[in-house]
């Protein structure tokens, strides 16, 4: 066995370094996670508007029409359904980041054992777990774009959503990450 020294040696015969090798390691998982995610897109998009889908319809739809809407008055209910919906888009994102990296890990360590051929990529365990979370933060993010449309379809009250694009696009990946 012959060890290479030099760099120009190294990069002349392939060899990465391990910052290169972990970086690629981290980009490979995280494509492979949306990969499957892109495949399963039917079970995510389920788990992802079912809840909020009810909520928003019972509370901002039917409580209204049957006149039990919160607030008692019009203004009321119409502020009502905008507090509601900022809510729901946050709850969904939450749900749906920590599902995103609880429910594939149990799996990784159940019987299919593929949490090991992650370890095994050339990088830190501790750069595996934080892949996860990533993978968690990117569906979450989505299913926030998933989940906010529904304000402007269900509500039988007007939902008057004020978006400051600065604070949305700042605190939007930052509230995506499943902090558990």
């Amino acid at each position: 066995m012959t060890v290479v020294g030099d760099l120009a040696t190294q990069r002349a015969m392939g060899f990465r370094s391990a910052r290169t090798a972990a970086l690629v390691a981290f980009w490979a998982l995280l494509l492979r996670d949306l990969r499957v995610l892109e495949k399963t897109i039917v079970v995510f998009a389920v788990r992802t508007i079912m809840q909020p889908l009810l909520l928003v319809f019972v509370f901002t739809y039917v409580f209204p029409k049957i006149g039990q809407g919160v607030g008692g008055s019009a203004q009321s209910e119409a502020a009502f359904s905008t507090l509601l919906m900022a809510g729901v888009v946050a709850t969904s994102m939450i749900f749906q980041g920590v599902q995103a990296v609880a429910l594939p890990l149990v799996q990784e360590f159940g019987y299919t054992r593929e949490i090991e051929d992650r370890v095994m990529a050339p990088m830190p365990v501790w750069g595996v777990a934080v892949e996860k979370i990533a993978a968690g933060a990117v569906q979450a993010l989505i299913a926030g774009l998933v989940v906010f449309p529904l304000a402007a379809v269900i509500p039988a009250t007007p939902v008057h959503l004020h978006i400051h694009w600065l604070f949305l696009l700042t605190i939007a990946p930052i509230a995506a990450v499943p902090w558990d």
